[in-house]
């Protein structure tokens, strides 16, 4: 139930985004392009560490010998990773909306804001 529900959520939100860029003036599409489309391999990465993770405990693997004594206390557990891309998604989908006031274009930037409710709270 819970990877539909993230399936969902990650259409969802690839499509409001989608749904944006083909409504917005260009200039506002090159602002998109030039800022936040870096970000999307990094996020990627972000939540595919996580989930990485989470099945590692799940399933019993040790993935911690992998590291040093010393480093081994600085260790993140599944949750607290999720932590790191769940903010940082809040963050982007936040400017993102605000691009998206600047550019006039207030039925998408309410849309926006269910993505970054959801992102805040449902996560």
């Amino acid at each position: 139930m819970q990877k539909r529900c993230f399936a969902a959520w990650f259409l969802f939100c690839g499509l409001v985004t989608v749904t944006a860029l083909r409504s917005t003036d260009v200039a506002h599409t090159e602002l998109f392009y030039i800022y936040y489309q870096p970000l999307l391999p990094v996020l990627t990465m972000l939540w595919l560490w996580g989930i990485n993770v989470r099945y590692f405990e799940r399933s019993g693997v040790r993935y911690d010998v992998c590291f040093s004594a010393k480093d081994q206390k600085y260790l993140l557990n599944s949750r607290q990773i999720f932590q790191v891309p769940q903010a940082a998604t809040t963050a982007m989908h936040e400017c993102i909306r605000h691009l998206m006031i600047n550019s006039h274009n207030d039925t998408l930037s309410t849309q926006l804001e269910l993505i970054c409710i959801a992102t805040k709270y449902c996560l």
